[in-house]
């Protein structure tokens, strides 16, 4: 079968497949594919992606001036008082 004409969706059930689209960047079709593999236990499971919360998209992103200005900054914290250490 190449195509599926499909009426009268609900319009909770349409929301939440142009949710889900958005989301997966997948067409609605695309999507509905999807979900039907996955109710007929036709998709494996996939494993979770793993989202990092990083700050690595900063990297690169100061002038000289601003980096300069936050290495003075985290001097004072990098110096060890010995007399935390007793």
């Amino acid at each position: 079968m190449k195509a599926l004409t499909i009426r009268n969706i609900p319009p909770d059930v349409a929301r939440e497949i142009k949710k889900r689209s958005d989301e997966s960047g997948l067409s609605a079709s695309g999507t509905i594919i999807e979900l039907v593999r996955e109710a007929l236990g036709l998709k494996k499971a996939k494993k979770a992606a793993v989202v990092h919360k990083d700050l690595d998209f900063l990297i690169g992103a100061g002038t000289k001036e601003e980096i300069s200005e936050m290495k003075e900054g985290l001097a004072g914290q990098r110096r060890v008082d010995p007399e935390d250490w007793e």
